[in-house]
């Protein structure tokens, strides 16, 4: 509902971006799930010649019209079809979930993206609304939204020390053992001295 990461440099060698999208869907274990614009080939052969196929996200067949005409097995096509029911989904995660967006430059691209515009220079708005189509398309169950914000998932794990040098993360509802924690240190006989 939020992005987490984004990438949005332009290397010198185009064989960098794509070594960088496949950490990140290493590193967010996103197998199954990552969704590409088909526009650049060359991206869905650097992940399959580098055995990263299992992370390729299948074409989502919900956002293509009737007499579509689509055969490529992996990712996603932006065109007058498809862009349209995309752009439905990024208004309706920008007015839910917007305020959780800390991204300047996403921000921004949203403030300008266009409907009509098919290949801008979005691309970072681009990716956002990719991203939102595969959450829309994959195959999971329904999600109780209710249940996900009893607590916020938009709050950062906070670190603590635990009074011999080392963070902890304090856990949410926990704060009674945190306190716990700080008197134990308090009552140290070496509390307060450098």
């Amino acid at each position: 509902m939020a992005p987490v990461a984004t990438i949005c440099c332009r290397p010198q060698r185009r064989e960098i971006f794509y070594e960088m999208c496949f950490k990140l869907s290493i590193w967010f274990n996103l197998r199954g799930n990552t969704l590409i614009d088909v526009a650049n080939k060359a991206i869905f052969d650097y992940y399959i010649q580098r055995g990263g196929e299992a992370y390729l996200a299948y074409r989502p067949k919900k956002f293509e019209g009737d007499k579509s005409e689509q055969t490529h097995t992996y990712g996603f096509h932006l065109n007058l079809h498809s862009k349209p029911l995309m752009v439905g989904f990024m208004q309706s995660m920008i007015l839910d979930y917007g305020n959780h967006i800390w991204f300047p430059e996403l921000i921004k691209q949203l403030r300008n993206y266009n409907v009509a515009m098919i290949g801008s220079d979005n691309d970072l708005a681009d990716a956002y609304g990719i991203s939102l189509v595969q959450d829309v398309s994959s195959e999971m169950k329904p999600r109780d939204t209710g249940a996900l914000f009893k607590e916020n998932p938009f709050v950062l794990p906070e670190w603590v020390d635990d009074g011999q040098g080392n963070m902890i993360r304090k856990e949410r509802g926990n704060e009674n053992a945190v306190k716990q924690l700080f008197s134990v240190e308090r009552d140290h006989p070496r509390f307060g001295q450098k």
